[in-house]
């Protein structure tokens, strides 16, 4: 599990298509809930991290690239892209909350503010 988080972790934190972080996010959720807590608590902090960036939209599939020129289609296909990430880091905080238990609290807390 340690190598395949390492790579799902990779690319959730680094790249920057929505569409590929959509689906890496979401590939942690699983593996987060296969994992278990004791084997997923050294991934616990980097995971928080992703998620907490990309659900306050600094992480670097947000940042807009300014040679292109978005037409109104591009702006559709963004939307999706976004809604797609965003419900994918949504996904991993009851994965967390699964695994981790009552330990799982203060990573709530740190993501309070971006979720309401």
């Amino acid at each position: 599990f340690n190598q395949m988080m390492h790579g799902l972790h990779e690319v959730a934190s680094q790249d920057d298509e929505r569409d590929v972080v959509g689906a890496a996010v979401t590939s942690l959720a699983v593996v987060v809930r296969l994992m278990g807590g004791e084997a997923f608590e050294k991934w616990a902090e980097r995971v928080s991290e992703v998620v907490g960036a990309l659900l306050a939209r600094n992480h670097p599939c947000f940042e807009w690239d300014e040679e292109e020129e978005a037409g109104e289609e591009d702006e559709d296909d963004d939307m999706v892209h976004e809604s797609r990430v965003m419900d994918a880091a949504s996904d991993v905080l009851p994965a967390m909350a699964f695994v981790m238990r009552e330990k799982f609290a203060p990573f709530l807390a740190a993501h309070a503010r971006a979720l309401w």
